[in-house]
């Protein structure tokens, strides 16, 4: 007597009745089971000796073998194989699966045939694999001819490439990718019908197989239906991140960036933007979206404020050009202050270009007043704008993560602005609208192993204005320092580098720095990587192509030591500069070290200590009783809470980076120049500190603390006045500490998106903690900083407890040293020292480094005076002579020397002076110069 009917479903398209052959089949024992092996693809089954149940399902159900409803072949005398596969039973043709010599083995191997009790069981594949598989085996030559028709078809492949690849189907396996390949190059309806989750499955199959073609045009189509808003950024956003994929990143992260500020509220004076990210975005996925919101901000104000260089065109003569220039500039800025530019979000760069683009091509008076060749090449340029593809997501930091490459624009190109421990207002002035074009020249990744042929390019520039061939001039180098060398082309252009080459007819360089720029040896940035960043590295990459290189269109040799050689830098490149003096003084004829850090310390309260001496005294004075107070309030526990929170950071757990942050407006000091170079950040943060809302304008001459001057934020809390404006000042300048409030900050990563964005030069270790997330992102600061390096730990707070100070005694060598052990865990091959060492930079001379043709230029009111031959604090005081200058600028504070106007007369006396004399002492020293063959 037959059970009643049950149908079994197992997925959407096998369903199964269990009656089928199960008539009056007695009860069976349960079947052990058996672990699947770990290595997929691999076959496993018990031995034959051992009595093995009926596999036909028993009355309860609980061993169950389904047929498969397309590849049982029932009736075919000549499917002689039973294979099973999870519940699934296959009865098969053994020589479709032999084209696997991996399945023959198994097959062939067998004491005795497969049988419907006894199938071969297959593990490490699923279900859907082996059907396809099967599909494809008997596909005949019309049903695989154009593969893939639908979305079936591209799932199926999909599944093909996985099952092909572990049992051995070589053949299949490239045809399965070919035929994908196929469908996302020419199939653009197919492509635009995939959802995000069948893109995904193409990216990790691409990526998995190292399918480059597959994975080109995926991302690329990707791309193309995210900026058509035909499919969600979000998915893309963690693929793209999952895999690596820059191009797919940048489009992504931007088109959601732009959808996210469409639709937040907006914002006002009292609220700040507040953009609401898809619950799918991790910690570091928000960062990434602020500092690129940050980034692209600043691109904006830039790119509005200054015309790209209009470029002379064969039939345009140098006085014509001159006036295009001025007609050109103005109707830029008529362009830029339209009301459909300023109307654009401000994020939205691209949009910008294209409106900018449309504007001036359609602008009368730009026809009239520009020829004709010049207005169609730069509107030729501004048509090479960046698109999304061009857009790059390279870490958490609101600096340095997106990078608009405009290679074949007008040349406001590679707006790329870094915060490192020092040198970095360099970025924030007027770059060099110059004509100076990248060269590269060869250098080895290890000068010191014998064993090693491995090379990289580095990058240089050159500026051959007034060079003449045969004078004897000499040549000029400015080292690039950790930034990119791009960022020093300014000195080049109208800085110490054109000054000094236009005063003795010499030649002038800027030399990108290894692992700077696009001078990077190396595939990654992961510790081991980093072994070859270090100082004596450095040093013989100077000293190589001092010695070697060949400047292109210059017939004569110029190599060290046969022509004299002028080695300038500024801070950590002052002092490399120095001591290229002291390494290689074959090489090197002269050095400038301009605001050289030649000692090295583990901790540097001092550079703290210089900004609170130098600072407006009220400031000054505000910030030091600010600190007193806010350290008082920390340690007691119910004030932190509402402590943090009045300056937006409530749920920020550990109070040492909520101080760090705090500290971070002081390091816009550094980035105060002189002139069109300057900043006024700092001077801001002061006004912000000290002025009066008009309640307590009557209580602003009592002193600090004083009833009138307190707000009562709790029962228990009651602070100055100054300190609810520092918190409007952070709440302010880094806007986004609401959103990162609730989403970031919780876990102990918190972004320094409240940095000067203009570079201070002062990278705190909030800031580094935040590099944590990605550590690809300038990564040369991070271990210079951590192994042999000539940076101290800046912003450490004074060892004397009762000594006055500007941050808190929280900021400690422990907290601010965590960057090492947390950003560089060691490696196979190279483990970062927990602390620099310090004796190799400082056994090369100190404070006390000296030689002949050394001159040393420092600020008066530089926080990294201390580490330097002028330090107020330990250094002795030497004369300065012509042969060993020794000068200070009275009021200059970082390298200010290092700037430059065409016309040294148009400079501020101080700098026009300091410029006469290097011309003095650097025209004094080439006199005496012989050439190898004279001595």
């Amino acid at each position: 007597m037959k059970r009643p009917g049950r149908f079994i479903i197992v997925d959407d398209s096998t369903i199964h009745d269990s009656n089928d052959d199960c008539d009056d089949i007695p009860r069976l024992r349960k079947r052990q089971r058996i672990p699947s092996p770990t290595v997929p693809g691999t076959f496993k089954r018990k031995a034959m000796s051992e009595s093995r149940p009926s596999l036909k399902p028993d009355y309860d159900g609980t061993v169950i073998l389904i047929h498969d409803p397309k590849y049982f072949f029932e009736d075919d005398p000549g499917a002689d194989c039973f294979i099973r596969v999870e519940k699934i039973l296959f009865k098969v043709h053994s020589n479709v699966l032999c084209m696997s010599k991996l399945i023959e083995r198994r097959i062939t191997g067998r004491a005795e045939r497969t049988t419907r009790q006894d199938p071969l069981e297959l593990f490490g594949i699923s279900v859907t694999e082996f059907r396809a598989l099967m599909w494809a085996r008997y596909a005949t030559e019309d049903d695989a001819e154009g593969q893939p028709r639908n979305l079936e078809d591209l799932e199926r492949l999909l599944s093909l490439t996985t099952v092909t690849k572990n049992f051995e189907y070589d053949c299949l396996h490239d045809w399965a990718l070919n035929s994908i390949y196929h469908a996302f190059s020419s199939d653009s309806s197919l492509v635009d019908s995939c959802s995000s989750v069948i893109l995904t499955r193409v990216i990790e199959v691409a990526s998995r197989y190292k399918a480059k073609d597959l994975l080109d045009s995926a991302v690329s189509k990707w791309c193309d239906r995210i900026r058509r808003k035909d499919s969600p950024a979000v998915p893309a956003i963690l693929a793209a991140d999952e895999h690596k994929l820059e191009k797919l990143a940048g489009v992504a992260y931007y088109v959601h960036l732009l959808e996210t500020i469409e639709q937040a509220p907006p914002p006002s004076m009292d609220i700040p933007l507040q953009i609401r990210v898809d619950p799918k975005l991790n910690s570091k996925h928000i960062v990434k979206l602020l500092s690129g919101h940050l980034s692209l901000v600043n691109f904006s104000e830039r790119y509005r404020r200054r015309a790209p260089k209009l470029d002379c065109t064969e039939s345009c003569s140098v006085d014509a050009h001159k006036a295009c220039m001025l007609v050109w500039n103005e109707r830029w800025q008529a362009a830029a202050g339209s009301r459909r530019v300023l109307a654009l979000c401000s994020a939205d760069v691209l949009g910008l270009v294209a409106e900018m683009s449309e504007k001036l091509s359609g602008d009368g008076e730009l026809t009239e007043g520009v020829t004709e060749t010049c207005r169609l090449a730069a509107l030729e340029n501004l048509k090479q704008t960046p698109n999304p593809d061009s857009l790059r997501i390279l870490g958490p930091q609101g600096v340095n993560l997106w990078k608009l490459e405009r290679e074949q624009a007008a040349k406001v190109s590679k707006e790329s602005f870094s915060f490192v421990l020092q040198g970095t207002e360099d970025a924030q002035g007027v770059r060099a609208d110059s004509d100076f074009e990248a060269q590269w020249f060869e250098q080895p990744l290890d000068h010191f192993s014998k064993g090693s042929n491995h090379t990289f390019l580095q990058r240089y520039w050159v500026n051959n204005r007034h060079y003449v061939a045969g004078s004897g001039g000499p040549v000029i180098v400015l080292d690039g320092g950790e930034t990119s060398g791009e960022d020093r082309l300014t000195y080049l252009d109208t800085g110490i580098v054109e000054i000094l080459t236009r005063a003795t007819g010499g030649l002038g360089v800027v030399l990108e720095h290894r692992y700077y720029g696009q001078s990077i040896p190396v595939d990654n940035f992961t510790t081991d990587s980093l072994r070859w960043l270090d100082n004596e590295q450095a040093a013989a990459d100077s000293a190589n192509f001092m010695s070697s290189v060949k400047f292109e269109g210059i017939n004569e040799d110029l190599t060290a030591s046969n022509t004299p050689w002028i080695y300038y830098g500024g801070s950590y490149a002052g002092a490399r500069a120095a001591h290229m003096k002291i390494l290689y003084p074959e090489l090197t004829y002269g050095s400038i070290a301009s605001s050289a850090v030649t000692h090295a310390a583990l901790s540097n309260w001092e550079y703290m200590e210089v900004i609170r001496r130098a600072a407006d005294s009220e400031c000054s004075g505000d910030l030091e009783q600010s600190i007193i107070m806010i350290d008082s309030a920390l340690d007691t526990p119910q004030s932190r809470g509402p402590l943090k929170e009045l300056f937006g950071l409530k749920d920020l757990q550990h109070d040492d980076d909520f101080v760090s942050l705090l500290s971070s407006p002081l390091g816009s000091w550094q980035s105060r120049v002189w002139g069109p170079f300057n900043s006024t950040a700092f001077d801001d943060f002061c006004s912000a500190l000290t002025k009066p809302s008009a309640n307590f304008s009557s209580a602003a001459a009592l002193p600090f603390g004083s009833p009138s001057r307190m707000i009562s934020i709790t029962d228990d809390l009651k602070l100055d006045f100054v300190i609810d404006n520092y918190a409007t000042y952070i709440k302010d300048v880094c806007p986004f500490n609401l959103v990162l409030n609730a989403m970031i900050l919780t876990k102990s990563y918190i972004s320094t998106l409240c940095q000067d964005v203009r570079g201070t030069g002062q990278s705190k270790s909030v800031l580094e903690r935040t590099t944590i997330l990605n550590t690809k992102s300038q990564p040369s600061t991070k271990t210079g900083a951590c192994g042999n390096s000539k940076f101290a730990l800046s912003g450490t707070a004074p060892p004397d407890q009762e000594q006055p100070r500007i941050i808190s005694r929280r900021l400690t060598l422990e907290y601010l040293s965590k960057i090492c052990k947390q950003a560089y865990p060691p490696g196979k091959f190279f483990t970062v020292p927990p602390l620099p060492n310090i004796t190799a930079v400082n056994s090369l001379g100190d404070f006390d480094i000296a030689a002949d043709r050394l001159a040393f230029i420092d600020g008066e009111v530089d926080p990294w005076r201390p580490d330097t031959p002028h330090s107020q604090f330990y250094a002795k005081d030497r004369p300065d002579t012509i042969l060993r200058p020794f000068k200070r600028i009275p009021g200059a504070v970082h390298h200010w020397d290092e700037w430059g106007l065409l016309n040294i007369s148009d400079e501020p006396p101080e700098i026009q002076k300091i410029h006469e004399e290097e011309i003095g002492f650097v025209t004094a020293w080439l006199k005496d110069f012989k050439a190898p063959g004279e001595h």
